[in-house]
């Protein structure tokens, strides 16, 4: 099940370097606080770091289905903001087309937000109902910066989702993409993103099990 996708490694590649230039456009304004005239402690917003990625994307549920390792409705339960080294070895040193040259050990770390969910239900893929497992998500924020994705639908805490994963051997599973990769769960109704054309129904999601 888990495995290196080329896909979404040159997907982070192209995220790093916009996340890079943002960084450095705002270099200027990370700090917790500044000093006023009459020398009181005055708290500074957070710098707001907007990152340019690019992700896959699907035409409709059977590539969700193919390209994903996990299907599953999973609660969010908590949170916590990581800078991560997400670049994979690749299987074949030798493939040019799995190995652009770069060294994941000297790639640059990317900001996530990491979420524990809890499995309600699998549709696809080798975990249990009530297992707890990790997902993560570029983006988030800490003590100084928010970093904001085009495009990103964010996961809402304590929320039920329908995801679409992408396993990894050392990190936490991704979402396929952050528009297409998850479908809020709302009264019973499978609720999909504005901009998501591919829309989902329980009736879809029971033939995956079949």
């Amino acid at each position: 099940m888990n495995k290196s996708k080329w896909i979404p490694v040159f997907s982070i590649f192209c995220l790093t370097m916009a996340l890079l230039a943002g960084c450095g456009s705002n270099e200027a304004k990370s700090s917790d606080s500044q000093t006023s005239a009459n020398g009181a402690s005055e708290v500074v917003p957070k710098q707001e770091v907007l990152i340019d990625a690019s992700f896959p994307k699907y035409s409709s549920l059977g590539e969700l289905e193919n390209r994903a390792d996990l299907i599953v409705e999973g609660r969010i339960l908590s949170s916590t903001f990581k800078f991560l080294n997400v670049a994979q070895k690749p299987s074949d040193p030798g493939d040019e087309r799995l190995n652009p040259g770069t060294d994941p050990a000297a790639s640059p770390l990317i900001p996530y937000t990491i979420y524990d969910v809890e499995i309600q239900k699998v549709y696809k893929g080798e975990v249990t109902e009530k297992e707890t497992i990790q997902v993560k998500q570029v983006g988030g924020e800490n003590q100084k910066t928010i970093f904001k994705v085009n495009d990103s639908t964010e996961l809402k805490m304590n929320g039920d989702y329908i995801m679409f994963l992408a396993t990894f051997d050392n990190s936490p599973a991704s979402l396929l993409n952050p528009i297409q990769g998850s479908y809020q769960l709302v009264d019973n109704q499978i609720i999909a993103s504005d901009k998501n054309t591919i829309k989902i129904n329980f009736k879809d999601l029971k033939q995956l099990t079949e």
